[in-house]
């Protein structure tokens, strides 16, 4: 690269349809400047539309079933103590390799800040502040090299893995949510900078989520449809974007000869409420039990389950390590006991479970009948993935017979690779339905004060959507050009073709090459790799209970888990 420079500017869900609109009515100048001067494509996700999906895809331009990533939470195994587990997604389970890694290995400094499915931070070649699946600011992870969180506080710079919108909105705290939002931008622009200067990186990756924050908290605002929509708040996510045009201008200020790559990695619009509906169905269909549902003896057992609970954490928090191997040896399925009971789902009882608050759906193979039911090839299970699909494509609304689910998709339909035995078994699109009066399957008909939604569902009101930008900048680049639709994993081969080097064969992204100057692409033609990523031996990382829930409980906060 001899210092011609790669900023990739992730900005979390930035929606091609409310930029185009905004740039339309003159609110984001800036913006309309950028796509006059460099070439400007929607991007097309992978579902499910979750973040560690999309950029993972992005950071290693394959598909889910070669990277090994589908969501926030991994499938629910045994434990090996008699009891179940969700474990959280990192990036050791990540099977393709990153942009900044190949980048890495060639001798290019690189640098990334705040980019999802980087916990633990590797050692590569330059520096890495890990995202949201950190568990805290004090965890041993989160930064390439080490000590670089007290570094930033040593300038001034309070760096935040969040901006806690949740709580604040929660307590009534609006404005306060708004100016959080605003000050952790701030943080990671002042981190960026500081840190560019000191590594001067050849490729510097940076990944801002605020416009993501306020779309799931403050679309109801924006939206004039929505029963919660208000003037006063109208504008906020609007403010938030021109925040952000503010950041790109900084950074382009700074960095005139740089060429830029800003890119979402989904859209965003209403919630779909449809999906709370899920849980309840699938009880009344004999399908799922919350571990208090299942028996009759049921207040009694969640009584008996409160004190095994509290006995583990009271353990776990207080007790030193070498008594904790004594007690673990004397009662092997306590940890496997509480991990069920936290997760709520009774597993004995449940046919199906969901990861991510039903945008896709697991069937527990324990409880399909017949020995061909334990893998997705079996006649059994098969037969029972097909009677989820068509339940979900007859779901319409109360009143008005809408259709409530636009697609249903299988693995074989999304995913091919090795990792794809891992990928949910059913994948949900769901409908523009604005549900309004409850959900009828059948003979069976939910309405909504059936419903029980917790305190963080009641507040959220936007959700992902299937599009996001890509948008491009630089001497190399063409102006004013608008290309076909692309794919969220033509990213990874564009950065890596611009960065001189070849590609690798198994990416199942292509390069943008329309992006480029016709004399650049004649002077450098393009080149593919067998060779994917240089041998490195690296152990399996896996989160401790405690730092599970504490990211359980920033992913509660966004609804992406239950």
């Amino acid at each position: 690269m001899d210092k011609e420079r790669i900023f990739v500017i992730g900005l979390d869900s930035v929606d091609p349809d409310l930029l185009e609109n905004w740039i339309e009515c003159g609110d984001l100048p800036f913006f309309k400047k950028l796509m006059s001067e460099g070439t400007y494509c929607k991007i097309k996700c992978i579902p499910p539309t979750f973040s560690p999906v999309q950029w993972s895809s992005i950071l290693t331009g394959t598909n889910p079933g070669k990277h090994g990533i589908f969501g926030f939470q991994k499938p629910i195994h045994s434990n090996g103590n008699g009891g179940r587990q969700k474990q959280i997604y990192n990036r050791t389970d990540c099977k393709s390799p990153t942009f900044y890694d190949i980048l890495s290995q060639k001798g290019k400094k690189v640098g990334l800040i705040n980019m999802v499915m980087t916990y633990p931070a590797s050692k590569i070649n330059g520096f890495m502040i890990t995202g949201m699946e950190t568990p805290d600011l004090s965890s041993p992870g989160i930064s390439y090299p080490k000590g670089l969180i007290n570094e930033l506080r040593s300038i001034g710079c309070n760096y935040r893995i969040s901006a806690g919108v949740a709580g604040l909105i929660m307590q009534g705290e609006i404005d306060k949510a708004i100016r959080s939002l605003n000050q952790v931008t701030d943080e990671h622009i002042k981190a960026t900078k500081y840190l560019m200067k000191k590594y001067d990186c050849d490729l510097m990756t940076v990944l801002f989520s605020q416009i993501d924050n306020c779309g799931h908290y403050f679309w109801q605002f924006h939206d004039r449809q929505h029963p919660e929509y208000t003037e006063k708040y109208g504008d906020v996510l609007l403010k938030v974007y021109q925040k952000h045009e503010e950041v790109l201008q900084e950074l382009m200020n700074e960095y005139p000869d740089a060429t830029f790559i800003i890119c979402s990695d989904h859209g965003m619009g209403f919630n779909y409420e449809a999906r709370y509906f899920l849980k309840e169905l699938f009880a009344r269909l004999g399908w799922y039990a919350s571990s208090n549902e299942s028996r009759g003896d049921f207040s009694l057992k969640e009584a008996l389950n409160a004190k095994v609970r509290n006995i583990y954490w009271f353990i776990y928090k207080n007790v030193p390590m070498r008594y904790k191997r004594k007690i673990a040896g004397l009662f092997p399925s306590l940890r496997g006991r509480v991990e069920t009971i936290v997760d709520g789902l009774d597993w004995d009882s449940s046919r199906v479970y969901s990861n991510d608050d039903f945008f896709s759906i697991y069937i527990n193979r324990n409880s399909v009948d017949g020995e061909d039911g334990s893998t997705s090839s079996g006649k059994a299970f098969k037969a029972f993935r097909d009677e989820i699909i068509n339940k979900l494509y007859s779901l319409e609304e109360v009143g008005t017979g809408k259709s409530i689910v636009k697609n249903v998709l299988t693995p074989d339909d999304v995913y091919f690779g090795d990792c794809i035995d891992d990928a949910p078994d059913v994948i949900i699109e769901w409908a523009e339905v604005r549900l309004k009066n409850g959900i009828r399957c059948g003979d069976i008909t939910i309405l909504p004060e059936e419903i029980n939604k917790s305190n963080l569902e009641t507040i959220l009101s936007g959700e992902h959507r299937p599009y996001g930008i890509l948008l491009m900048k630089g001497k190399m680049v063409q102006k004013d050009q608008r290309l076909a639709d692309g794919s969220i994993m033509d990213i990874a081969p564009t950065i890596l073709y611009l960065a001189g080097q070849p590609i690798p064969q198994s990416m199942d992204g292509k390069v943008q090459s329309g992006a480029f100057d016709k004399a650049f692409i004649k002077s450098n033609p393009l080149k593919y790799t067998d060779v994917n990523q240089e041998d490195r031996e690296e152990e399996a990382f896996n989160f401790s209970v405690e730092e599970s829930e504490k990211i359980k409980e920033r992913l509660r906060a966004l609804g992406y888990v239950e």
